[in-house]
Formats: C-alpha cells, structure tokens, sequence
C-alpha cells in the first residue's frame, strides 16, 4: 500500500509540476521548462520532483534572468542545459 500512496503522490506532484509549468507569466520560460519536462520529468525521484516544485515557486523574471545571466558566461549558451546545470547542481547533466 506505501507503494501505491509514493505512486499518486508522484504522479500528482507531475500533474501540478506540469500544470505550473504551462501556465508561467511568462512565454520564454514556458517554453524552455516545456523542453525540460519531456527530456527529464519522467525519470526525476521524489526528492527531484519536490526540489522542482519549490523552483517553480520562484518569481518569473528571476527565473528567467537567472538562466539568461548564466548562458552569457556558459560555454554552452542552450537555456536546456543551463536550466538542468541549475536543477543538478554539480551533476553533469547533458542534453
């Protein structure tokens, strides 16, 4: 039974993530989360998921300007990569 419970409590931590990420202020951003979501949504645990969520709380421009600050000084200039360098932190992610 814990099992089932993890199970609808991640696929509706999905649904809300998702939810969120189409319906941003702002259309750059929902486009890059979009590219996000279907390269990494499906493989992402628990404690991704809920990391994820919390970075959705964050207000749109600083989203945004935080990953278009970074591209400025990144080698590889691609709003995907810089959004999962961000997520990831040290882990080196590929896109």
């Amino acid at each position: 039974m814990t099992i089932k419970k993890n199970k609808t409590y991640t696929d509706s931590l999905k649904k809300k993530i998702l939810y969120n990420c189409s319906h941003r202020g702002l259309r750059e951003l929902e486009i890059i989360l979009k590219k996000f979501n279907d390269k990494f949504l499906n493989n992402l645990n628990q404690k991704d998921l809920s990391r994820l969520n919390k970075m959705l709380d964050l207000n749109d421009l600083d989203f945004y300007n935080r990953i278009i600050q970074e591209s400025s000084t990144s080698k590889k200039n691609k709003p995907l990569y810089l959004l999962s360098k961000i997520f990831f932190g040290n882990k080196n992610s590929k896109t």
